[in-house]
């Protein structure tokens, strides 16, 4: 029994793991032998969607991790900001294998150490058992826009080459803002220089590992270059000589639309995927975004909201 009941746990990447015990294997049905290593603690790398506990991690970066021995020697060999296949399952759920795409953070919690329960000081006995490897130097790609060939404002279908996906990370919960991970869109107001407005949802502060995704396939590391303390946008940069693809800087109006205005509406719906309508602008207001008065935290002033007239908005 005390074999088989775990009494060591390594910490890695922001997220503990140890073998799969005795007692959750027998609430589960579930043979402990080749389970996978047991997340315990689901953060960081490893915050996987929809639970925060009981995931078992199958492989890493195609390599099998049937128990923390293996998982250790997988873990040494993989360097700082790399992306890396993670396959898991849950242990409700035996039969389906979970596929992700993780960025393993190694930066922001270098070490990897091993936690063993010692039983005369009834302590743990905590040792660094390696140290990050540095990220691999990132190399151009190449890459093109999706092109909608039906759409009949092909103008309005070429603005995608001005959008950016960014997704934002953060290790530390700062400033009152609720979550770890934020993904949306920023426009490129510079191409030549690799600069992008975003909003503060996305990027809320600085102290974050920033993404960005160019044509759905070059994914790229941004900086914060500049927040704005009330307006709510950041802007942000990325190395232009990395993105062998046709960005366009965004022309932008010189005057405000106005109410009652016909114009093309273009955006991103839920699936990140690009959508076109054509529509009129039914009204302009301000936005007065409530104090929270759990949390104290940056919230956006002086800003309006253009609201357009079609469901896609």
């Amino acid at each position: 029994l005390h074999a088989i009941t775990p009494d060591r746990f390594v910490s890695v990447a922001g997220a503990a793991f140890h073998d799969l015990s005795y007692q959750q294997a027998r609430l589960y049905a579930v043979a402990i032998e080749d389970a996978g290593v047991y997340c315990c603690e689901a953060a960081g790398s490893f915050r996987f969607e929809s639970s925060d506990c009981g995931w078992l991690i199958q492989t890493i970066d195609n390599k099998p991790t049937p128990d923390l021995d293996s998982f250790i020697e997988v873990m040494k060999a993989i360097p700082d900001r790399s992306r890396v296949v993670v396959t898991y399952k849950h242990l409700k759920d035996m039969h389906t294998i979970n596929t992700g795409i993780n960025l393993i953070d190694r930066h922001w919690t270098s070490k990897m150490r091993m936690a063993v329960r010692n039983d005369v000081t009834g302590l743990w006995d905590f040792t660094d058992i390696a140290g990050a490897l540095p990220p691999v130097p990132p190399v151009p790609r190449r890459a093109n826009f999706i092109r909608m060939e039906s759409a009949k404002y092909p103008e309005a279908v070429d603005v995608v080459r001005s959008f950016v996906r960014i997704a934002a990370s953060m290790p530390v919960k700062l400033d009152g803002f609720p979550r770890a991970k934020k993904i949306g869109f920023g426009l490129v107001i510079d191409a030549d220089k690799g600069l992008v407005i975003t909003s503060r949802a996305f990027v809320p502060y600085d102290l974050c590992d920033i993404s960005v995704t160019v044509a759905d396939s070059i994914i790229v590391d941004g900086k914060v270059v500049f927040m704005h303390p009330l307006q709510n946008y950041a802007i942000i940069q990325y190395d232009p000589k990395l993105v062998q693809a046709p960005v366009k800087s965004a022309k932008l109006a010189s005057k405000p639309i106005k109410q009652g205005e016909e114009t093309i509406f273009f955006g991103f719906n839920q699936n990140l995927r690009p959508v076109i309508a054509k529509t009129a602008v039914t009204d302009i207001t301000t936005v007065a975004i409530p104090a929270s008065t759990a949390t104290p935290r940056y919230r956006a002033v002086n800003v309006d909201a253009v609201t357009v007239d079609t469901g896609l908005a």
